[in-house]
């Protein structure tokens, strides 16, 4: 899978902040992936799911992350992904 990563200047604290702001701790993995990448886009990447298929457009970012898939933007901002933070989900991708 091709990703262009995001820009990760200080990653790390936006990671501190969702982490402490969401009583959450991210997964050692998660965190490796955020720190090198930033999330990113994801050209012409489709996966498959007990025979339904979908694509991913980019894994979300934090801190100076394209807008329209910054992590943090998306719950606070925008509202959109805060349901399911309120749940105890967090969506690392979207289309």
């Amino acid at each position: 899978m091709l990703i262009s990563r995001f820009d990760n200047a200080n990653v790390e604290e936006h990671i501190a902040h969702l982490e402490k702001q969401y009583n959450i701790v991210l997964p050692e993995e998660y965190r490796r992936f955020l720190l090198k990448y930033n999330g990113g886009e994801t050209p012409d990447t489709e996966f498959r799911i007990n025979k339904v298929s979908s694509d991913v457009r980019a894994f979300y970012g934090l801190g100076n992350a394209n807008k329209y898939y910054n992590l943090q933007g998306l719950i606070d901002n925008m509202n959109i992904l805060g349901e399911f933070v309120k749940d105890g989900m967090l969506p690392i991708a979207g289309q």
